[in-house]
């Protein structure tokens, strides 16, 4: 199916590029545009040699710009049409940008955890160049890597394992045991091993996977054990991220939970859902959280009240430390 005959991603209308270019030039889309591009450049200030990705990016006009000023941008946008015309533009204009169609909830999900000891990747995004550029940004070494844990099947997160073997194959790479044996074969041909992950496991010192947990769609996430308590990174938390906290905590029992990041899963949640997932966190001692991902603005925002201080804006480049492990994560 090629990309125009797609169905639309999203609900928004698509105006399309020669729609929106009309209403640029009227007398209400120049004063808008002419605005809109100077609050944001003074905003964002000198962007040259710096990473900018462009959400909503339409025909391309403002990333072009960024560009052309240096930084290194990408852009998504639900419309296949724009997008097209995006790359057109920037075709013309002899710049390199990474257009994709997507939005923002569609963003790819990995998470380096450095320690002493070890480097382990959980998830790896949907795109290996993505992947790689970013580590590159957060200075981490892929030939440093001895283990990858994938949390589960969707391409968000298991789309940047192919090209991350082709860079660094001495890799042990902890996969879901229901994975299908086309991934198998995958990492197999990269020269790399896997285990196929039944049980929670320890896949280096401090950091351990819940193991698989999930009805239909098999997930497991990762728990590293800092001096300052355990960090649960979730992929998606498709199995419920309060089951998936309650699971961490068994498996070590009487240990603080410092943190719980990632994606939470709450794109279609109600206020409500959000509320008792606060409590569930309060009983279990969750002192701070970092909801990224496909957790969705509503339940940021509510999670943001409701911890204050105890909030972490999570996304692309944050980097925390926590004693024994440093944990930077690309979104």
């Amino acid at each position: 199916m090629s990309t125009a005959e797609q169905q639309p991603i999203c609900d928004l209308p698509d105006l399309g590029p020669d729609a929106y270019a009309r209403w640029r030039a009227s007398e209400v889309g120049v004063i808008t545009e002419r605005l809109e591009r100077e609050l944001i450049l003074d905003l964002i200030g000198d962007v040259d040699d710096r990473r900018v990705l462009d959400v909503g990016c339409g025909d391309g006009d403002l990333a072009v710009d960024l560009a052309e000023r240096g930084a290194h941008v990408a852009g998504v946008d639900a419309s296949a049409a724009m997008i097209g015309a995006a790359k057109q533009r920037a075709a013309r204009e002899m710049v390199d940008i990474d257009f994709r169609v997507g939005t923002a909830q569609q963003l790819p999900f990995a998470a380096a955890i450095v320690t002493a000891e070890s480097t382990v990747l959980f998830d790896t995004g949907g795109d290996a160049s993505i992947l790689l550029a970013n580590m590159r940004q957060m200075k981490i070494d892929p030939n440093a890597i001895r283990a990858v844990v994938i949390s589960h099947i969707h391409r968000d997160h298991l789309g940047g394992l192919k090209g991350l073997l082709a860079k660094t194959s001495d890799v042990k790479v902890y996969i879901p045991a229901s994975f299908p044996g086309a991934v198998r074969r995958m990492i197999r041909a990269a020269g790399a091993d896997f285990t196929a992950v039944t049980d929670p496991m320890q896949v280096a010192p401090e950091i351990l996977t819940t193991g698989p947990l999930g009805d239909g769609l098999d997930e497991q996430a990762l728990v590293v054990d800092t001096d300052e308590g355990l960090v649960i990174i979730t992929g998606c938390a498709h199995p419920g991220i309060v089951r998936i906290v309650e699971t961490a905590h068994a498996q070590l029992p009487g240990r603080p939970i410092a943190l719980v990041m990632g994606g939470f899963h709450l794109l279609s949640a109600s206020t409500g859902e959000f509320r008792n997932i606060t409590k569930a966190f309060r009983r279990l001692g969750v002192k701070k959280v970092a909801p990224s991902h496909c957790t969705g603005d509503a339940a940021r925002s509510y999670f943001r009240k409701a911890y204050g201080s105890d909030f972490i804006e999570g996304g692309a480049g944050l980097a925390l430390s926590f004693g024994r492990a440093e944990a930077p994560a690309a979104k």
